[in-house]
């Protein structure tokens, strides 16, 4: 149902209405072809429930459209910073990364992790280790190489999660 559909049922609950309160009803006026109070009632209270469940059906298209449009940022950075990292990996893959990056990384992990919730993927997919906080070391516990596998496990979970529920692959998308 669409709000063209729900704008017509109403028009149509305002219709009946406007029968009950100008007492255009067969109770009270005996009349064949005019409708029984029972008749209208129900009229309205199935009008009612299609409404009802148009907008639940709007509403939820609504939060799908969003969960989408954010997982699409969301991998898209995802690609971004594999790439780099993946590159940052081949010329030094056991350097440690810096705090800057860990938290730059986590904050598009972070989020899609929680998109992802409910995949069987889920227990596979690990957050960056953050850095000492107490430490006056800048690095954290996290080489390039270490950082490449965990984005390369959150790209294939993300790939998958795309084609489950949007029924795309990478290929059919431009990032």
């Amino acid at each position: 149902m669409d709000r063209t559909d729900i704008s017509i049922k109403i028009t149509s609950i305002e219709n009946d209405l406007e029968l009950l309160k100008n007492g255009h009803i067969h109770e009270l006026e005996k009349v064949p072809g005019t409708p029984k109070c029972s008749t209208l009632a129900n009229r309205m209270k199935h009008d009612l429930e299609a409404i009802v469940s148009g907008y639940d059906s709007l509403l939820e298209k609504q939060a799908d459209s969003a969960d989408r449009e954010q997982f699409d940022l969301l991998t898209g950075l995802l690609k971004r910073l594999s790439d780099e990292v993946a590159t940052l990996s081949k010329k030094q893959p056991d350097a440690l990364i810096n705090a800057f990056k860990v938290g730059q990384i986590n904050r598009v992990l972070i989020p899609l992790k929680e998109i992802m919730r409910e995949e069987p993927s889920i227990e596979f997919l690990d957050l960056l280790a953050e850095p000492d906080t107490e430490g006056k070391i800048d690095k954290s516990r996290n080489t390039y190489s270490d950082t490449a596998l965990i984005l390369s496990q959150f790209l294939a979970a993300s790939a998958q999660y795309r084609e489950n529920h949007y029924g795309t692959n990478w290929e059919d998308i431009r990032l």
